[in-house]
């Protein structure tokens, strides 16, 4: 049963360059990706198997939907969209963005006081300069995650509090995967993202 008490938590998922809309360029990118076959193709209709974890806890997920295009112009509408949606909410949020979602996370908090912290799965973003609690969550063997930042950044990585996941592709962060003792006090992957909302709550 969801806690209505508890603040929601928004999800955004990253591009799916495969059901987007079609523009020649985007062809290149829809061929490139298959052929590394590291990306899953995001999508308001495909979820990670983590947040059904989430959902489980009580804590209400509200997924939300856009074209999943990989163009900043496209970027741009789904953040004017996403504040739309929040302020007709009526209430403040917590987001969890994964991969290009984060871009669209961060854009929103700039024009949305309501997002209240960001939790970044494997994001890929432009610049940063937020000033709500901001965690991204990553791994050492995602190479597209940081090829793509370096890129948009245009070579330099913006300075985040991050947390590394060992030994994790891209296309991976969809399950809800045990994570090592080790490392992390937490079992599952689910376990960590709440626990990560759960401390900038209590810091903000």
């Amino acid at each position: 049963m969801e806690n209505k008490n508890i603040r929601p938590i928004i999800y955004i998922h990253g591009s799916n360059y495969i059901s987007a809309k079609k523009i020649p360029v985007q062809k290149i990118v829809i061929w490139f990706y298959k052929m590394l076959n590291v990306v899953p193709d995001y999508s308001s209709e495909v979820y990670p198997d983590w947040l059904d974890s989430i959902r489980k806890t009580g804590r209400r997920v509200i997924v939300f939907k856009w074209s999943g295009g990989v163009w900043p112009w496209q970027v741009v509408k789904a953040s004017r969209d996403l504040s739309k949606q929040i302020n007709e909410m009526r209430e403040d949020v917590d987001v969890v963005s994964q991969s290009l979602g984060t871009w669209i996370a961060i854009k929103t908090a700039k024009i949305n006081y309501r997002i209240k912290t960001i939790t970044s799965v494997c994001g890929v973003y432009r610049g940063l300069n937020i000033k709500i609690p901001f965690i991204e969550i990553i791994s050492t063997f995602d190479w597209l995650e940081r090829l793509a930042n370096i890129f948009l950044n245009f070579g330099l990585l913006p300075d985040s509090k991050k947390i590394l996941i060992p030994h994790k592709r891209h296309n991976e962060f969809m399950d809800d995967f045990s994570l090592p003792h080790a490392k992390f006090k937490h079992e599952k992957f689910s376990d960590l993202i709440l626990s990560v909302i759960e401390e900038m709550e209590a810091f903000e």
